[in-house]
């Protein structure tokens, strides 16, 4: 009868054991899931932030731009008050000196106005790539016009990005890939990821004729676009790829990560790729996941030497 006494304490304190085990692991893992909501809100808010102030200096610059350009355009009517008179008066010349000025004036207005069109305002969101790849996918009836396979493995990476700046990158590394090849030829678009580094990158490569260093070395910078069409210029989207990028490592340190690159070698044609940040989900579920792997790891060496030492 003691024995089973024993007994059945020992089973009691076997269950107590296992609820508390049930219990704090429970507890763990609500901190856990707290914590990976807390960062994210965090992160959101960061980011937020960061933007807000991007804004407001924007807008303040815009302001005072507004304002000079005012100043300019109220400085320029009493020019054209007096080329009036002076032409009421035929002082031709004179006339004609004020006519030179206020084109001058007027050249700076447009020229000020054309900076200001390239600036370009990315709207921030959460996206899966295999959305833009499958758009990418079923606008490739052109590169089978001319025998060009298009080759998309599939993914399930999402990024934190503007998703309209995003497939015109793609779609302008597609097109730049179809010109380079020609007629038959692949194009492959794919996607990896580096959670250490937080970064998602997207390749665009093809088998062309490839590029020189050189080439390379200067493949984002501007050209001289010209009209004949014998001789056509290409580089532009290319450039405007870059200004993205740019414009994303301006936003927040998140977007430090971006970046855009070409590798090229003549015979074996041209791979250009971009780097976006990664879903903080995506990173945090990875970090989470290692941090499992370790303490499971721990346990069992514990459990080892317990186990050990207990036969010892």
């Amino acid at each position: 009868t003691r024995l089973w006494y024993l007994v059945a304490a020992a089973f009691a304190v076997f269950i107590l054991l296992c609820v508390i085990t049930i219990t704090l692991t429970h507890i763990r893992r609500r901190k856990e899931k707290n914590a990976t909501e807390e960062g994210e809100m965090l992160e959101q808010l960061s980011e937020e932030l960061q933007t807000r102030r991007l804004q407001l200096s924007d807008a303040l610059r815009s302001a005072v731009e507004q304002r000079a350009r005012l100043s300019i355009v109220n400085g320029m009517m009493p020019l054209i008050d007096r080329m009036k008179i002076a032409i009421h008066k035929g002082n031709l010349e004179y006339a004609t000196e004020l006519a030179d000025e206020i084109d001058k004036q007027n050249a700076l207005l447009t020229k000020w106005i054309k900076l200001r069109k390239g600036i370009i305002q990315p709207k921030i969101e959460t996206f899966a790539l295999q959305d833009i790849l499958n758009i990418i996918a079923k606008n490739s009836s052109l590169l089978n016009r001319q025998n060009i396979a298009l080759d998309i493995p599939p993914t399930t990476i999402s990024v934190k990005a503007d998703h309209t700046l995003t497939l015109f990158i793609i779609n302008t590394l597609v097109d730049n890939a179809r010109k380079a090849i020609g007629n038959h030829g692949i194009i492959t678009v794919s996607c990896t990821e580096n959670t250490e580094s937080g970064y998602a990158e997207i390749s665009v490569a093809d088998t062309g004729a490839g590029m020189t260093d050189t080439q390379v070395a200067h493949l984002f910078e501007y050209k001289v676009i010209q009209d004949n069409a014998a001789t056509p210029s290409h580089g532009f989207g290319l450039v405007n790829c870059r200004g993205i990028i740019d414009r994303y490592r301006k936003l927040s340190s998140v977007f430090s990560v971006c970046t855009i690159m070409a590798k090229s070698t003549l015979g074996s044609g041209t791979t250009i790729s971009f780097r976006l940040p990664l879903v903080a989900k995506t990173m945090l579920l990875t970090l989470l996941c290692c941090l499992a792997s370790t303490t499971f790891a721990t346990g069992n060496s514990t459990n080892g030497m317990t186990h050990n030492d207990s036969i010892a």
